[in-house]
């Protein structure tokens, strides 16, 4: 409730002298000339008939275009006391109005003013502070009076006085000061004020008056004073706070109650304050006062706890005061819209606890909660705190039924489109969080509020705000209507293009990049404008040997790049066991295995290997190896690890040769205890291929299974020329787990073996030395299989083309921590609205990854969670088997996604089960 300016006029008797009742009939002209004529009595009777005339209405006007208002301006100086006092008097009525005021500024009244504040008469004295508070009052006067030094001035009267003469200028001082802090929001006068040492004797006037005028003056100044921290923190450390609180604990006037909260009202609006009134035990006196009969002392009483509402020790002391049943029963019985919006407010604070939503839900304070949020009936501000109240009530299933049953999700959805930036904020956050839930969701699919979300994407400019609404989205896809409606709504493109954006270190953009990729990985990238090449493979080679063991290809001495040496034992084991006729199987790309060359003879006599194998017969074993074995064939064949070397730099030769003599020694000093030789010569080797992937670069290992810790990590480090300072691997569960010593070591081969799965995936971390992010772009140098050596995975023909680029994926986000106080940008799935943004830089690595590279990295090691918390299942999703990397990236994610749904699911109905006893609280 903000203060209005003071302005009181000074009622004149009716005229008694024989001179007075002759002034009465003389018009304005003549009284002015009456006023310069000289004689003191003539000129104080025309004096005091103008200050009559000046309550008239209109009269002032008539006074300003005859010229009396200069004319008093300058008798204000002159040395006879009953003048000055008439003249003052006629002032503080022609004042009065507010656009007089100004004429007398304008005449020169101010400095004369001024000068007459330390005149010796008390009487003049008085009818000049008069005169001031008229002034003060109008707000085109408000900057010349607080640059005329009039502030310093004040400070004396308020010191009050012993003088019964003087006890009035307390009162009108007091008055002067409220109307010039009214016209002083900025703090400039109140700064100026407290230099001046005003603060003590407020204090004081407030614990020793006993005059109720006075008492109720002095709130309204301290109330007018105390409107910026920089008078805040001086007031409280003159122990102001405990002086508001210790005169609300024993005052009895109402008007004087009411004005102390007022005032402790405009204290709690600061988040430090509001600590210190509840550690002063302010909460439980504010509590009885709920019960007062008064209605204006509930309204304040209420607009106090709902600003000590905002600490959650005050939320909790409101529950276990069992405060929460008279708020929800003042809600439901208040008439007063003021008193509605400030209690939907505390509630929707309240909010906040678990414990409070469940209470209101069972309470049945649901109902009128969302009734307010309808525009037509109440104001823009309690629509305001509804909509922000039902977004935390939405986090309790049965309160979302409720609001669906009220028609509660239409009015949300309009709400999207509304004026207020807080209004448009909290509705799209209300469904988001109702969008969990299967039922909601559908509601708002119907309801077209995926349409509107669009909408609302299009046309905001607000990075944070187009966080909300594709996180809003992210949920929504949930449904395969809502992928349709985006889909075909030509929004794609945009989101994308929201998902290049460069982010330069702002939170609000990062948290919406993150959200733009979610929304995104629903969809394939060809539907959004990305064009994804499909990969494209090595070239494969067969091996059937003709019947004079020349290759059955023309190779012309070209090196022929196949597939590892185990898959070339099997193969020759089936050629060998099946007749020539049988297709070949193809070999494995060199994305997922390792390659080595195998120098094929140039003869004029091979032939091409489909044609060859559709016109053989069929071979004894004898026949097709030879009488030399297997190892008279492979010489035959010139088969060699050891192919030609490659031109490369001096540096990359060099890179090369290290890496290729560390993994020689650990493949020959582990390779000895694991060879087995089989009947038919060949030999087989028990190893582990190991998939490693560090940041945007994927490389293959193989190690012995027999092979320490020790010596694997130096095969990885050998690999990537640098070494990793955290190393995870994927346990049977398919969470990820550090690998530290050699005991995770050992129960990871436990687990690739139990799992049958076909490599051991490791995901590293860790700054890249330069030297190894060169190393990245050099010619890559891969170990071979069979005996550790490095041998490079290019041919002297045309190498292949690089693999296709990774298609856009969200960054990895973490879960949030609790349903009622999440923060921003932990997580697409929920969202809320915390007043106070807690946002943290993430550090910068030497090498900077564009984020195509960051969101496939976050895929690999797992640490992306989409849309984890509250999930349904599709029931309506098409089984299909993806063949392009994305899409197997992408069914390996919703495998795992599934997992959790099943397991949220499980709990959610499990606590549904459990009976609500508020005895038990």
């Amino acid at each position: 409730m903000a203060l209005a300016p003071l302005s009181e006029s000074i009622p004149y008797p009716p005229p008694k002298s024989d001179l007075g009742i002759r002034m009465a009939s003389v018009k304005m002209s003549g009284l002015v000339q009456l006023l310069l004529c000289g004689k003191v009595d003539f000129t104080k009777a025309a004096a005091t008939e103008i200050g009559r005339r000046a309550l008239e209405p209109g009269a002032c006007d008539e006074i300003y275009q005859e010229g009396a208002i200069s004319v008093l301006v300058d008798l204000m100086l002159v040395p006879n006391l009953m003048l000055q006092f008439h003249v003052l008097k006629a002032l503080v009525n022609i004042s009065a109005d507010p656009t007089s005021s100004l004429d007398v500024e304008a005449a020169g009244g101010l400095p004369n003013l001024l000068q007459l504040l330390s005149h010796t008469n008390s009487e003049i004295v008085h009818k000049s502070l008069w005169v001031l508070t008229h002034m003060a009052a109008a707000p085109d006067n408000h900057e010349i009076m607080r640059s005329s030094g009039l502030a310093p001035l004040l400070v004396p009267f308020l010191k009050g006085s012993q003088d019964p003469k003087k006890s009035k200028h307390l009162l009108q001082a007091l008055k002067l000061t409220t109307n010039l802090l009214i016209g002083s929001p900025s703090g400039e006068l109140q700064v100026s004020l407290q230099k001046c040492g005003i603060i003590v004797p407020l204090l004081r006037l407030l614990l020793t008056s006993t005059d109720i005028p006075t008492l109720q003056q002095t709130l309204d100044v301290v109330r007018t004073f105390i409107v910026i921290d920089a008078v805040v923190a001086p007031f409280c450390d003159s122990k102001g706070l405990q002086v508001i609180l210790k005169l609300l604990q024993v005052n009895t006037n109402n008007d004087i109650v009411h004005r102390l909260l007022l005032v402790l009202n405009q204290l709690t609006t600061a988040e430090s304050l509001q600590r210190e009134v509840f550690l002063s035990n302010g909460l439980p006196l504010l509590i009885k006062f709920l019960a007062h009969h008064n209605p204006m002392i509930k309204l304040a009483t209420m607009w106090c706890i709902f600003n000590l509402s905002n600490l959650v020790e005050a939320q909790q002391a409101i529950w276990n005061m069992k405060a929460l049943k008279p708020l929800v029963q003042l809600l439901k019985t208040e008439k007063g819209e003021d008193e509605k919006c400030v209690l939907v407010g505390i509630l929707g604070n309240l909010c906040q606890q678990e414990i409070v939503r469940q209470a209101l839900v069972h309470m049945a304070a649901i109902s009128p909660i969302v009734r307010l949020m309808w525009g037509k009936r109440y104001s823009l501000e309690t629509n305001r705190n509804a909509v922000a109240a039902v977004r935390l009530l939405v986090y309790e299933p049965a309160a979302v039924r409720g609001v669906i049953q009220l028609g509660g999700v239409p009015r949300l959805i309009e709400l999207i489109q509304s004026s207020d930036d807080r209004i448009r904020e909290y509705s799209i956050t209300a469904l988001s969080n109702m969008a969990l839930d299967e039922l909601s969701r559908s509601t708002i699919i119907e309801k077209g509020g995926v349409s509107h979300f669009l909408i609302a994407l299009e046309v905001s400019s607000d990075p944070y705000t187009q966080y909300l609404i594709l996180a809003g989205l992210n949920n929504l896809l949930l449904d395969k209507k809502a992928q349709d409606t985006v889909r075909f709504s030509g929004q794609l493109e945009f989101i994308h293009g929201l998902s290049q954006e460069e982010v330069g270190g702002d939170p609000d953009k990062e948290w919406r990049q993150e959200q733009a990729f979610a929304v995104l990985a629903s969809f394939e990238p060809r539907e959004y404008g990305v064009v994804v090449p499909e990969p494209v493979l090595p070239p494969v080679v067969s091996l059937p040997p003709n019947v004079d063991g020349s290759l059955s290809s023309e190779s012309n001495g070209s090196p022929i790049i196949v597939s590892e040496l185990d898959a070339l034992d099997s193969l020759m084991e089936e050629t060998a066991q099946a007749p020539l006729t049988k297709p070949v199987p193809q070999w494995s790309s060199t994305t997922e295995l390792d390659a080595v060359v195998i120098a094929a003879p140039s003869t004029d006599a091979v032939v091409n290997s489909e044609s060859s194998s559709s016109d053989a017969a069929t071979f004894s074993e004898k026949d097709i190896w030879g009488a030399d074995g297997l190892d008279g064939f492979m010489d035959s064949m010139n088969i060699s690890v050891h192919p030609p070397p490659i031109q490369a730099s001096v540096a990359e030769q060099s890179d090369a040769s290290a890496s290729s003599s560390s993994s020689s020694v650990l493949s020959e000093s582990a390779e000895s205890d694991t060879v087995v030789k089989k009947s038919d010569g060949s030999l087989s080797e028990k190893k582990v291929t190991i998939k490693c992937t560090w940041c945007s670069d994927t490389k293959l290992v193989r190690v012995m299974q027999s092979a320490s810790l020790e010596s694997t990590l130096s095969a990885i480090t050998a690999k990537f020329m640098d070494t990793p300072t955290n190393i995870k691997f994927k346990d049977e569960d398919g969470d990820w787990v550090d690998l530290e010593s050699a005991d995770d070591w050992e129960y990871a081969l436990e687990v690739l073996e139990a799992t049958k799965r076909r490599r051991l995936d490791l995901a590293l971390s860790g700054v890249r030395s330069s030297a190894a992010a060169a190393s990245s772009t050099a010619p890559a140098v891969d170990e071979d299989e069979s005996d550790g050596t490095s041998v490079a995975s290019t041919s002297t023909s045309a190498p292949p083309p690089p693999p296709p680029p990774a298609p856009p994926a969200p960054p990895a986000s973490s879960a949030r921590k609790g349903p009622h106080l999440l923060t921003k940008g932990k997580g697409p799935s929920v969202i809320d609205i915390s007043k106070v943004k807690l946002r943290t830089a993430q550090p910068n690595s030497p090498r900077k990854l564009n984020p195509h590279e960051e969101a496939m990295a976050s895929i690999r090691d797992g640490s992306v969670q989409l849309r984890k918390a509250k999930m349904e299942p599709k029931s309506n999703r098409p089984a299909r088997k993806p063949t392009t990397p994305h899409g197997m990236l992408m069914a390996n994610l919703m495998d795992k996604l599934a997992d959790r749904r099943q397991s949220i699911k499980h709990d959610d109905e499990k606590q549904d089960e459990e009976d609500f006893d508020p005895d038990d609280w």
